[in-house]
């Protein structure tokens, strides 16, 4: 085969599921064709790359551009006419078939929208299921790392069910803050799924903090030690706290903070997306006020710039996208070589309040509704991440419960009506607690093994003080009769 990448593109076909990958191209409009052969080939007619679960990959291409791949060491079939190409393509794919094509629904991955509506549905037209070859991207052109591929799976599952959620009873019923919260965890079980099925993905995870605005409203998700600060009327606070070792060690009064900055111990976190299979998101929220601006970064940047750097360059820039690419300019001069993420937005409208002198600002944290399912349908899930939930019984009880207390209309023509977040009421506190009083062991443990060790070491030290100044005190025994 041309390249090395076709075996492994044949087996991520065969662990998605799919009956092959199709890649299509006209006139240099899909590289990811040719990427994946380890070429640049310049065809001016249609030309297909057929990959099939089950059997060799070969190339369909017009009899003017078969001198152009003549060169590659892989089998190929010409065409003359459209006809011709449609009787070659119908040989092997069949109708009910699944098959990969380079496009994106709803246009989420730009990168990938490769194919034009017309191809998709010529290819419709025969019979076959389209769906989105990202998945297959991400496994064998991309080359991520498995950090990277839970990153993609986590912002790509968070945004589409969101807009899922948005329009469907029951999950529209559900107060916003809940909505995020449930897309956060089933991103969270979606990407522990794929590392127990991909061996190679085996242990990936991702720190994910979300920013998302409803109503006047900024709600804020947190998983990890990535970081959400908000600049307002000349200051900036961070809004998230790091769910890391060290951060605790702070709270507890253990560590300061520059203490913090040079530890050991200073990059292990408690939680990530995926690490486990249920995961505890921090959900907060605040009102939004004219002129805020709200940055969202990966430690990349907070352990290379400090919070009064980052507020100086943001409010010393004419717009946002010069402060963002100053911040990982400046990261990147300090010596950064982790990942630096950067997102700045910035706030303002009639609609929106201004700051009021001497206003405070009011972080309200919101608790877990215990009404929140541990899955979702299994129809809300796309070809994007080709993943179904296993549902016991208890989950759709759970699911059915939640349709009942929420009032879900029968038919999607009735009109559901959108809940709202109550302002500060408590809800789920036995999950919170649970975790709480396991951080606490977690933090008494390390307590111990840190006293232990500065006991034995005094020891060892007026051991040896003793042993070089000689005993001060020499007990003779006798016997008594």
């Amino acid at each position: 085969m041309p390249d090395e990448r076709l075996p492994a593109a044949r087996t991520a076909v065969a662990a998605a599921g799919l009956d092959g990958w199709l890649l299509y191209d006209f006139r240099g409009s899909n590289p990811i064709l040719w990427e994946l052969l380890g070429t640049t080939v310049h065809t001016t007619r249609r030309c297909f790359l057929v990959l099939p679960a089950q059997g060799e990959p070969w190339l369909l291409v017009h009899q003017v551009d078969a001198g152009q791949v003549a060169g590659l060491a892989l089998p190929r079939q010409v065409y003359l006419s459209r006809l011709e190409m449609l009787e070659r393509l119908r040989s092997v794919l069949r109708p009910g078939q699944r098959w990969a094509m380079e496009y994106s629904p709803l246009g989420a991955l730009p990168m990938v929208s490769r194919v034009d509506a017309g191809t998709l549905e010529l290819i419709r037209s025969l019979g076959v299921e389209v769906v989105s070859s990202a998945e297959v991207l991400q496994l064998v052109v991309a080359r991520w790392t498995p950090g990277q591929v839970a990153s993609h799976l986590a912002v790509a599952t968070v945004a589409r069910l969101m807009h899922r959620f948005d329009t469907r009873p029951p999950y529209v019923q559900l107060p916003f803050s809940e909505r995020l919260r449930l897309a956060l965890e089933q991103a969270n079980r979606l990407i522990y799924e794929k590392s127990q099925e991909h061996p190679e993905l085996a242990g990936m995870g991702a720190t994910f903090t979300t920013a998302a605005y409803h109503r006047g409203w900024l709600y804020l998700g947190q998983v990890g030690d990535s970081r959400a600060y908000l600049i307002r009327a000349g200051g900036i606070r961070q809004l998230t706290k790091d769910q890391s070792l060290v951060h605790r060690l702070v709270e507890a009064g253990f560590l300061t903070e520059e203490q913090a900055e040079r530890h050991i111990y200073r990059n292990v976190i408690l939680q990530a997306l995926g690490a486990h299979p249920h995961t505890v998101i921090v959900m907060d929220r605040l009102e939004v006020r004219r002129g805020d601006r709200v940055l969202l970064c990966s430690d990349g940047l907070s352990s290379k710039v400090t919070a009064s750097e980052m507020q100086a360059v943001i409010l010393g820039a004419s717009n946002v996208a010069e402060a963002a690419e100053t911040l990982v300019r400046l990261a990147k001069e300090r010596g950064g070589d982790d990942n630096i993420t950067v997102l700045l937005a910035a706030f303002g409208g009639e609609t929106l309040p201004d700051v009021q002198e001497g206003e405070d600002l009011r972080l309200l944290h919101v608790e877990r509704d215990d009404r929140l399912p541990d899955v979702v349908d299994p129809e809300l899930w796309d070809e994007l991440v080709r993943f179904v939930p296993r549902v016991s019984a208890s989950a759709a009880e759970a699911l059915e419960a939640l349709r009942t207390a929420a009032g879900a209309p029968e038919s999607p023509d009735d009109p559901p009506e959108i809940a709202e977040d109550p302002p500060d009421e408590e809800r789920g506190v036995a999950s919170r607690t649970v975790a709480r009083a396991l951080l606490v062991l977690l933090l008494l443990l390390f307590l111990g093994a840190v006293l232990s060790t500065l006991w034995y070491l005094s020891v060892r030290e007026r051991r040896q003080d003793e042993s070089e100044e000689g005993p001060a005190l020499v007990l003779h025994s006798a016997a008594i009769r």
